[in-house]
């Protein structure tokens, strides 16, 4: 996730992060904030994730899992008191503000 938060970097579009050919989840970012995109499995609902942005760091996981699914360092701080996250049509969305 680091590569994604180059310091002041101006994207246009989603990327996406993925592994072994699965989308983990897809980004963009302006000057202001990340926006973060996530597919959690069926059926799951917003009472059943377990979401944590600290000013350097974002965990993304099911509540009680073992471990969260992300969990990962951001290149440089955010703003943790301004950034939120949503859950909407089954996608998960996090906004971090810079």
């Amino acid at each position: 996730m680091a590569a994604m938060l180059a310091a002041g970097a101006a994207t246009t579009g989603r990327k996406k992060f993925e592994h072994q050919g699965q989308t983990i989840y897809e980004w963009e970012q302006n000057l202001n904030e990340v926006l973060l995109f996530f597919r959690p499995p069926p059926g799951v609902k917003a009472k059943d994730l377990a979401i944590e942005i600290s000013n350097t760091r974002l965990r993304v996981g099911l509540k009680g899992a073992a471990k969260p699914f992300v969990d990962e360092d951001f290149f440089d701080t955010v703003i943790a008191k301004d950034s939120m996250w949503t859950f909407d049509d089954g996608v998960v969305e996090v906004n971090a503000q810079k």
